[in-house]
């Protein structure tokens, strides 16, 4: 907690005594990686270590991806161990509670049932964590969706009672008592569109998205495709065939989570997690809809990773065929290309309304700004390229559907904030600036240096001949 509090502090001295803290903490879970320790089955120790994980990922050096990986590895082994995780997890899959006469004290049944909720609230945090650690290294997820806990974690009203008698009055207001909602049951009821129930959690709506989205990503890729049927299947849903209709459909399914917890803040105000958990799912979703369809991101970061590394003649021939082949694909859908800048568009919106705190939010809303660059120097012109055709705004909500979908179809300049005239061939230095002020709002996440520095060495990057 020390190395994450640090991160908010702008005390040099703070964030010098964090790294200290941080270097002893490698080198003591490096031994655990390798060495199966006494406390990996304490729930505590384990969520600590997640933290911590979390921490020395935002803190941008590649030189620690190995570590986080082996201590990814122990996180996920001491679960299983813990059986939390996999084929042999105990989970919580019960029924709802009844109000029965009690067999103990209801002090001794609520310090259990902690005790418990705690382990699923850890599960689920390495599952993000892993998540996250994919995001950020291009690598696959560790955690099989089908080793889930079977249920969501609970309501942080019924987690957070200050006592046993205000828990026991808190629980049998939900459906739910004191448990979370079975993951399959919100899977199916998000998939088909239904209104979900008021007592699910804005952190496992968030949850949700993260586990659409997997099952989004596999989908969509041949390799991965019938182990990601299985697995949605076994959170009951039913994919079926492989078609474009069942992939929007489910990047629809996500775009209702976000807007649930939205509607719910209607009724009762949202707390601060509550908040967090909403944009970070509306920027999931938004993200989602850059990456699913992989072949121009892909290209996209090929050509951003090339322009910021030392390059070789041969990764000169290789650049040049990239951008060649991006300007290709933009231009063979104009339509497509215009909604990736709307979409990237709505996360920088979202990005400077709620504050952003984890290390994969500073990669999408870095991902949602080289988008726009992408766009601005390799991107499809329109006959509406030129003066006195008013910007459409990319970064505004709520907007006009009509307005939308005449921007995506016909084209013309775009505008995001000070950026204005944004179209192929246009300045890009007040978006370079803005970018810069986005990324490093939480300046002591290393990682923004570095991903700021990409977007630099793209922007300056020219198209080879």
């Amino acid at each position: 907690m020390a190395c994450v509090g640090a991160v908010f502090d702008e005390d040099d001295e703070v964030v010098y005594q964090a790294h200290h803290i941080s270097a002893r903490c490698v080198s003591e879970l490096n031994i655990m990686a390798t060495r199966r320790a006494k406390n990996s089955c304490d729930i505590v120790y384990l969520a600590a270590v997640c933290l911590h994980q979390a921490y020395l990922l935002g803190s941008g050096d590649e030189n620690i991806h190995g570590q986080v990986n082996g201590v990814r590895t122990f996180l996920i082994d001491s679960l299983k161990s813990l059986k939390l995780l996999g084929s042999g997890m105990s989970g919580r899959e019960g029924s709802a509670q009844e109000r029965v006469v009690p067999t103990r004290s209801e002090q001794a049944e609520w310090t259990a049932w902690v005790a418990c909720e705690l382990e699923i609230r850890t599960t689920w945090a390495v599952f993000e964590f892993d998540c996250s650690y994919s995001l950020l290294t291009n690598s696959p997820c560790a955690i099989d969706l089908r080793d889930l806990p079977l249920r969501f974690p609970c309501s942080d009203e019924v987690y957070d009672a200050p006592d046993a008698q205000s828990w026991d009055d808190l629980r049998f207001q939900s459906p739910y008592c004191a448990q979370g909602p079975l993951v399959s049951t919100v899977v199916a009821a998000t998939a088909a569109k239904k209104v979900l129930s008021e007592h699910i959690s804005p952190w496992s709506k968030r949850l949700c998205t993260q586990v659409l989205e997997r099952i989004l990503r596999g989908y969509v890729r041949q390799t991965q495709r019938d182990s990601t049927i299985a697995a949605a299947q076994h959170h009951g849903l039913d994919l079926g065939s492989a078609t474009t209709e069942r992939a929007e459909s489910l990047l629809w399914s996500i775009s209702l989570l976000g807007k649930s917890i939205y509607d719910a803040a209607i009724s009762k105000p949202l707390s601060t997690m509550d908040l967090f958990n909403f944009s970070s799912t509306k920027l999931i979703r938004h993200y989602t809809h850059l990456t699913v369809y992989s072949d121009v991101m892909d290209l996209i970061t090929y050509i951003a990773r090339a322009a910021a590394s030392r390059q070789s003649p041969n990764c000169r021939t290789s650049l040049r065929w990239a951008q060649q082949k991006l300007i290709e694909q933009f231009a063979q859908r104009p339509y497509k290309s215009r909604q990736y800048v709307w979409h990237a568009g709505q996360m920088i919106r979202i990005a400077k309304i709620y504050a952003m705190f984890v290390p994969c939010d500073n990669l999408r809303i870095f991902t949602a700004y080289l988008t726009i660059l992408a766009f601005a120097k390799y991107g499809p012109r329109s006959l509406r390229d030129v003066e006195g055709v008013e910007p459409f705004p990319i970064d505004r909500w709520p907007q006009d559907e009509k307005d939308i979908e005449n921007w995506l179809q016909f084209g013309g300049p775009a505008k995001m904030g000070s950026c204005t005239g944004i179209q192929v061939g246009c300045r890009t230095e007040n978006l370079i600036q803005e970018s810069f002020h986005m990324l490093y709002r939480l300046e002591h996440w290393g990682i923004s240096e570095r991903l700021f520095s990409v977007l630099l060495h793209f922007n300056d990057l020219g198209v080879l001949d």
